[in-house]
């Protein structure tokens, strides 16, 4: 019996966005327009619009990342769930970050356990993008819009 090598950790990112959007090529063509385009679709907010875009061009691979964990947040969420992300640096670019935060309107122990289980679903990717990305929540609940 042979074995199945996947060539690197977002080959299985790849089949995944492949299999959840067959009619499109793959990560390839995920442009970090249409990426932000649908984060605004799913009643985000995103704090320096053009902070983001920049860090993105820098680190495509965070792109195809929170392409794909922004859409499973609303696997493990209902629609009163809102996403913010920002661009963490705390002065030093070095220690920048991409945060995508979760923010619903009731907290519950159940919030964490499904926050968990999407960060374990791209943690190992990280291992080798060059970038930095975090998924997690700042216990606030969605802005008004």
């Amino acid at each position: 019996m042979g074995s199945c090598v996947i060539a690197s950790p977002f080959s299985a990112l790849r089949m995944l966005f492949e299999k959840m959007h067959p009619t499109t090529a793959g990560f390839d063509s995920i442009s970090i327009e249409e990426t932000l385009s649908n984060i605004y679709a799913m009643n985000a907010k995103i704090e320096s619009p053009s902070k983001v875009r920049v860090y993105l061009e820098r680190y495509p691979e965070i792109t195809e990342i929170l392409s794909v964990v922004s859409e499973q947040v609303y696997q493990y969420f209902d629609y009163k769930a809102q996403l913010y992300l920002n661009i963490n640096d705390d002065g030093d670019a070095d220690s920048e970050y991409l945060a995508l935060y979760l923010r619903v309107p009731n907290y519950d122990e159940s919030v964490m356990d499904r926050i968990e289980k999407i960060q374990k679903y791209y943690y190992h990717l990280l291992d080798n993008a060059t970038g930095w990305f975090l998924f997690t929540t700042d216990f606030l609940p969605p802005e008004v819009t």
